[in-house]
């Protein structure tokens, strides 16, 4: 009896470390991917169901209805894209957005800059054979509803007429400064930001 008493021991000793190094492996992976429950888990970074990238089986992907699927080991989760703010894949965070109207934004958005105004952008299909083509998106804060950059969005959301002017100076509305910010947001924080 005692030889069993010890085997279960150590069968329950091995097990738990074994659970225990899977918790830090997963703490010390370096790329990660989960969901964000909401807009203020995206503040916190406060991924839920993360699962290592590093690992092959592992991996969080999008079906063709928006839900998020990941993929643990051997086991796999869906989550239903109004039942979450977002996921985050490796090093990208995406949020999720739809409205009511046809042809409004809906899908999943890459963030692009939280530095004022949140800019994302999203791959859509822009023709025949497959071709994509990356558009530029905004809200005005991380809980806004998601609209496209373009100037009478933004003439509309913003009636300053000197930050209108500059954003029109602008090559592109997602134009990139050398320190590598949208320059949209520089001009913003000059305008908006007390």
């Amino acid at each position: 009896m005692k030889v069993i008493t010890i085997i279960s021991y150590v069968f329950f000793l091995t097990s738990s470390i074994a659970s225990a190094s899977g918790r830090d492996d997963r703490e010390n992976c370096e790329k990660k991917a989960g969901i964000f429950e909401s807009s203020g888990s995206f503040v916190k970074n406060d991924v839920k169901h993360a699962v290592c990238l590093d690992e092959k089986k592992n991996s969080a992907k999008v079906n063709l209805s928006y839900n998020v699927i990941i993929r643990d080991k051997d086991s796999k989760f869906a989550y239903n894209r109004k039942g979450i703010y977002g996921y985050f894949n490796g090093e990208v965070a995406f949020r999720y957005f739809e409205t009511k109207g046809i042809f409004d934004p809906y899908g999943y958005f890459q963030f692009q800059d939280t530095a004022g105004i949140i800019i994302y952008s999203q791959r859509n299909w822009a023709g025949f054979f497959g071709q994509t083509q990356t558009y530029y998106f905004y809200s005005l804060s991380l809980n806004s509803p998601i609209k496209r950059l373009i100037i009478s969005n933004l003439k509309r959301d913003f009636p300053n007429d000197g930050f209108i002017e500059e954003v029109k100076q602008l090559r592109f509305l997602n134009e990139k400064t050398q320190s590598n910010k949208y320059a949209i947001n520089m001009l913003y924080a000059k305008y908006f930001s007390r």
